[in-house]
């Protein structure tokens, strides 16, 4: 049986020989061993390495647990902004299965979940990109039921990215709506990149309002 293996890493592009295979196909071992996994003890609520007993990030008291697979460093950094902005789908195949992955070890602790909510994008932007890449990301997984019409980005928003902390509250402010039938269920809230948490956090306070019961995150990539 001829294997269906790349013959070049897509991060070094060099010839993945035998010897030089890693757990992801598209990734000689010498890339793979240099990703930026989170592999340290983490805050449950913010997901960041501040080390104290409770949380003091306002926008994550909603939050049951949060949960990183990277930090937001090169080369995923790289990756998740080729997807984003350029379309570039080899990028997010690759990312995609570490999302998988994740699902796969972690499937005995959020099998009780009711569902899986990525974070939508405006019908504007949506528009411009083609799809919602936290959505791409979570299509593979199996675990969970992936539910992309019950939390909806209803005011187009500027690109959170170069504001502040307090200047991204004010921008994501309002710009989320829940749906009554989230009541009650506890979900899973999947995004790609949380740098200072303001998007999440507005997010579970929408979800709260509709009586949403516990609210877990996983986030791709974390800013530390």
């Amino acid at each position: 049986m001829v294997e269906l293996l790349p013959a070049w890493c897509f991060n070094c592009r060099r010839f993945i020989s035998r010897p030089c295979r890693s757990p992801s196909q598209y990734l000689c071992s010498t890339c793979y061993g240099k990703l930026p996994f989170i592999d340290g003890p983490t805050c449950t609520h913010c997901g960041l390495e501040h080390g104290s007993g409770s949380c003091s990030n306002s926008w994550a008291k909603d939050i049951e647990s949060f949960h990183g697979i990277f930090y937001y460093q090169d080369p995923i950094h790289a990756w998740i902004v080729n997807l984003k902005y350029s379309a570039g789908l080899f990028a997010g195949r690759i990312l995609r299965g570490f999302v998988n992955t994740w699902f796969t070890e972690n499937t005995a602790a959020i099998r009780s979940l009711d569902a899986v909510l990525p974070v939508p994008i405006h019908p504007l932007r949506l528009r411009q990109r083609g799809f919602n890449q936290t959505a791409l990301l979570l299509k593979s997984q199996r675990v969970l039921p992936l539910k992309t019409g019950l939390l909806k980005k209803q005011r187009f928003t500027s690109q959170q990215a170069g504001l502040t902390g307090l200047q991204r509250r004010d921008n994501i402010k309002g710009s989320f709506k829940a749906t009554p039938s989230l009541h009650s269920k506890n979900v899973l809230l999947f995004d790609d990149v949380c740098t200072t948490g303001q998007t999440l956090g507005e997010i579970c306070s929408c979800l709260k309002k509709v009586g949403v019961g516990q609210i877990h995150i996983l986030t791709l990539s974390r800013s530390m």
